[in-house]
């Protein structure tokens, strides 16, 4: 049974699923978040995102999840695959609690790791040393991405600080973003896969626009809040990681319904419907215009 909320309804948008999983998503989210909204744009008050890395690494050139990367620390990242793994044991009843508890602000789910089964390529990174290579490493296992020093036809990004040798080359023609080491770093920081475009290599030993990639400000000030909610939670003797339970109240399961000046969820099973007429091609739901190009093309291993 969903929480019920003293103020507005959560509003939840999604990126790059499948006409069938956004419908999945709509059903799940019917049940274990009944007072919640789903909407197919990125609007300011949306505060979670559900992403499906399992099904592409494409979701890293989706517009809306580059523009939460960098300028809404506000919004949660969290994959669809973990939505569905909590809804099973919420039917199992295994669950801990609600996964939106009455605030609005905590969440029992897991997010989305920035590596998130990236496969991230490393190279001519000798001359850092042997501690910088094992720092980049655990930065980008800890992350959630697969690191290796070979590249090939399954590698997402080429990290290196020198422009040169045959696994630069390579990526090069293959198409592969070539980027510096500290876009892992800075990636870690802010919890989500920053913009290739910021740290390109444009030469040996370059930095990437660390001030451009990422509305650092926000981030600080984002993270200065949740401690302080996080220290009222404590000061008010509430456990930090466990909501408040459901609503005594809130005996059956209601799906927010939006009017149609912003948020109802007939509007929302209608663009889905819409959606479904008009996407024969191109079966995702960014809803931030055309994008999605697969990045895959056949390659040898290097």
């Amino acid at each position: 049974m969903g929480p019920k909320f003293a103020g507005k309804p959560i509003k939840i948008t999604s990126t790059l699923l499948k006409d069938e999983e956004r419908s999945k998503l709509i059903k799940v989210l019917k049940k274990i978040a009944p007072s919640s909204v789903y909407t197919g744009d990125l609007t300011s008050n949306v505060s979670i995102l559900i992403t499906n890395p399992a099904g592409s690494s494409d979701w890293l050139e989706s517009r809306k999840y580059q523009y939460v990367a960098q300028y809404r620390p506000d919004v949660s990242i969290i994959k669809f695959e973990t939505v569905l793994a909590f809804y099973k044991s919420w039917l199992d009843g295994t669950t801990p609690g609600d996964w939106i508890d009455k605030s609005g602000i905590r969440f029992n789910l897991d997010f989305q790791k920035p590596f998130d089964g990236l496969v991230i390529s490393v190279s001519r990174l000798e001359a850092r040393g042997e501690s910088f290579i094992q720092k980049i490493k655990h930065t980008i296992t800890r992350g959630g991405g697969n690191f290796t020093e070979s590249l090939s036809n399954h590698s997402d990004v080429l990290v290196t600080d020198d422009p040169n040798g045959r696994r630069y080359m390579t990526a090069k023609e293959w198409g592969i973003p070539i980027v510096s080491p500290d876009w892992c770093f800075d990636s870690a920081e802010r919890c989500a896969a920053l913009g290739f475009k910021y740290y390109e290599l444009k030469g040996k030993g370059s930095k990437g626009r660390r001030a451009d990639a990422c509305n650092w400000e926000f981030v600080a000030a984002w993270q200065k809040k949740r401690r302080e909610d996080e220290q009222l939670r404590l000061a008010k003797g509430k456990r930090p990681l466990k909501d408040d339970g459901p609503d005594d109240e809130e005996k059956e399961l209601k799906v927010a319904r939006l009017d149609l000046r912003n948020t109802l969820w007939d509007s929302v099973m209608k663009d889905s419907q819409v959606s479904s007429l008009s996407q024969e091609e191109n079966k995702y739901d960014d809803n931030w215009g055309p994008e999605q190009k697969s990045l895959y093309q056949p390659k040898h291993v290097l």
